[in-house]
This record gives C-alpha cells, structure tokens and sequence, in this order.
C-alpha cells in the first residue's frame, strides 16, 4: 500500500532509518500508463520508499517496506515491451497492487537487489504470507492518495518479530543490518570500480603499444640517425611491458581460430614463451606464484593490438599449459579460492628460505680418517644444530613480506613445502605456526 504525505524538509528519514540509495529522474506509473506526476527523486531507506515529484512542494509517496509483498519473488525488473526501458515492479499486499518506476538515468539493477537485499534481513522469505496473516499490523486504513501529517511511530509489539532465518547466524553475520547492508554495497561499487579501471588500462596499454612501435619504426627509418641509447631505451619500455615476447599465434584470435581445439594449446604456447622470455626474466624469474588476475592484465598488455583475450581464455589456456611437457608452472587453486600459476621447482621459494632461515641442514662432514683401509663409513655424519635455538624460523607473515604476497598465498606456499619434506611446523597457540627447515628430511 503506497500513501501520500506531506513531509518538510530535513524530515524525510527518522531517526532510526538510513538512506540506501537514491535514484533522480523517476517517473511514476498508474497501472500501465504513466501518472500525471512530473518526474522526481526516489529514495530507498531501511524502512520505506519514497517518490518525490519535482515540483511538488512538500507532497511525497511513502511506500512502507512491510506492505512489500515479498511471497512471489518480491520486486523485480520488467523491460517495457516497445521500448528499451526497464521497469522496477514493487508487488504490495494491500491497494494498489502494484507500483511501478521507470528510470531515464541511474542503475536499476542495483536499486533492485539492494531493495531485495533489504527486504530479505527485515523479512525473511521463511514467514511466507501465512506469518504476516497470523500477526497483522495495527495500522490505520489509508486511501491511495489520502493527504495525512506525520505522526510519531509506536514501537512494534514483541509478538510481531520475526522468526529466525534458517540459516546459522554465523553464516549471515557479515550481512545482517544496516552495516551489512552497507558492506554489501561497498563491495559492489569496488567491483564496478576495478572492472572500469581495468577497462581504462587495457585501452591506455594499446595506446602506449602503438606509440612505442611508431617510434621505432621512425628512428629505423633514419639511416645512421638512430642512437644506440634510444634503441635500449625503447627497448627497455617494451620489456617492462612485455612486449618482447608478444608471440601471435596461429591464426590470430579466438574468433579466427575458436572452432579449433588446438587454440587453447596455441595459447598455452604463447604464454609459456612469453614469461619464459629472457626480456621478462626480471619481472617473472623471481616469482614463486602469479596469480591468475595479475597475468590476464599483463598478458593483454603485452599482446597490444595484436587483440585481447578473455579471462575465460586465459584460465583454459593455463589449464591445457600444465599438461605439456615443456611447461614450468602448474595452476593451482589457493585456499582463497583463486587460480595462480606455480613454479613447479621449488627452488625460487627454497632459495628465498635461506636468506631467513640459513642453509639446509645437509652440509656432510669430513669422513673420519681412523678408519682403516680408506674406505668411507657406511653412514654419512650430518651437521645437526646443537640446541633448538639454533632452529630459526619464520611465520607466514614474515613470509608474505619477503615474497610481496598476501598472508593466504604465504600460507599455501609454506603448507605445500611441508607437505613436500623441505618444512616442518611447531607452535600452534592461538592459531600461530612457526616453520622450521625440516632436518630430518635432509637426512635422507
């Protein structure tokens, strides 16, 4: 059931309400046609929709979010058919039945499931209409458009609440009430945000390719001009973006060659020379683990104009890489869920270890020379620390630091050491776990 109030400024959210969102240039529908009402201003709160006409002085629509009826979906998104304006449907359990908005600028999506998300932590779909017919609210019968003066709102009775969600409480924690709501949409507006800045980089990386290959083709042009200075220069920017290993596969890209199986086995090919390329030695010879997200963006600036690839592309290539022989790094998927390509020698990680935590402990000593005959003894003397003392250690955010990784990707990298001999653990209280070289494993 949607009202008509009339509300001054500075009296729109209560005291204990919060604004959501709030989209401009909302126009209000009166079953399929559009009302009278000038265009305006709708404001998504954490108890109530309100539509504010322009021009309209202090009168405004209040939808209360209880009169939402959620049974059936709830609110959803409807395309006007004629046309390719998106309509937000709002079902009501009293009259009218339903209301309708449409938007000239803004994102639709986002109202809607914010909506929906809000509506789900008030009321959970687990009431059904059936809780909501066993425990009416008192509220007074309001026309339509019947003109009314706020009023101080009664706290609701304890056998109105809700019952609990059915799912734990531990699961749902980082989404429940306002500060989860909050969260939520925090969260979405980064996401937004990196996609449009990835998009920003791609579009600037062609731009600097096809610069950078200009000049070069300029300074060659000039017979006995060009300045073996300004060649290693050139040269040294196409290294810092991969450009010297921008290998171009059979047949160009996916949409070439996509009805192919072997497009993925090119592509694996393309990458594998391109981070084992000698140019791009500094940026990926010290790298124990690249993540997935980091290779997409520099692969596609490496490859230029030469036309970017997928996300999806990417992962099915690293997917087929792993299964050649000649390949160097093995996928993985860390225990944050994300994909990585690894090193599958070690010996990056291992040789990181010693500067921390010293040499192996697998230095043989000299064999004893009482023994007769010359012959060495039957079993090799190792150099073992004398106290445990002598054991240093290091934890996973030491380790973070000297890899420049996230804690989990240090973490994972130290469990699978162990897992292979080269570690072992110790401590444990409060969550806290020291790693050790693994001595008795060098023993073998």
């Amino acid at each position: 059931m949607s009202v008509w109030e009339q509300r001054n400024d500075g009296e729109l959210v209560g005291v204990d309400e919060f604004v959501l969102c709030t989209e401009n240039r909302a126009y209000y529908y009166e079953g399929e046609t559009l009302s009278g009402c000038d265009e305006g201003k709708l404001t998504l709160t954490t108890g109530n929709i309100f539509f504010q006409p322009m021009g309209a002085g202090p009168m405004l629509m209040r939808i209360p979010l209880e009169k939402i009826d959620n049974t059936d979906g709830g609110p959803s998104i409807v395309s006007q058919s004629g046309s390719n304006t998106r309509m937000l449907h709002i079902p009501l359990t009293g009259e009218p039945k339903l209301v309708k908005f449409s938007f000239k600028t803004g994102n639709v999506e986002d109202l809607c499931e914010t909506l929906r998300d809000v509506l789900q932590q008030k009321f959970p779909a687990t009431r059904g209409r059936s809780a909501a017919e066993q425990h009416p609210r008192q509220t007074p019968a309001l026309t339509s458009f019947e003109v009314i003066k706020p009023v101080a709102k009664a706290p609701e009775s304890a056998a109105c609440s809700d019952p609990l969600p059915r799912e734990p409480i531990f699961a749902v924690t980082d989404k429940a009430g306002i500060a989860g709501l909050m969260r939520v949409s925090a969260e979405k507006a980064a996401l937004r945000e990196t996609l449009h800045d990835i998009d920003d980089v791609m579009h600037k990386a062609s731009s600097l390719v096809e610069f950078i290959r200009h000049l070069r083709q300029k300074q060659q042009s000039i017979a006995g001009d060009a300045q073996m200075e300004d060649n290693t220069a050139i040269e040294s920017i196409e290294a810092t973006l991969g450009l010297g290993a921008a290998v171009k596969s059979v047949g160009g890209t996916r949409r070439l060659v996509g009805a192919h199986a072997g497009f993925y086995d090119e592509l694996a090919l393309e990458i594998h020379s391109w981070l084992t390329h000698e140019k791009n030695q500094h940026v990926f010879g010290s790298m124990p683990l690249i993540p997935l997200n980091g290779l997409f963006s520099l692969y596609n600036k490496a490859r230029g104009e030469v036309g970017l690839v997928s996300t999806g592309d990417v992962l099915h290539a690293c997917r087929a890489l792993e299964q050649k022989e000649y390949a160097q790094h093995t996928l993985k998927c860390l225990s944050s869920g994300r994909y990585a390509l690894q090193r599958k020698d070690p010996a990056i990680v291992l040789k990181k270890l010693e500067h921390v935590l010293g040499p192996c402990f697998c230095k043989k000593q000299e064999p004893d020379s009482s023994v007769s005959g010359g012959t060495a003894p039957d079993t090799e003397k190792y150099i073992f620390p004398n106290s445990s003392s002598a054991l240093k250690s290091i934890n996973d955010v030491k380790f973070a630091a000297v890899l420049r990784v996230t804690r989990s990707v240090s973490m994972d990298l130290l469990e699978e050491l162990e897992m292979q001999g080269y570690l072992c653990r110790s401590g444990g209280e409060f969550g806290c776990f020291a790693f050790h070289w693994n001595i008795f494993a060098f023993c073998h």
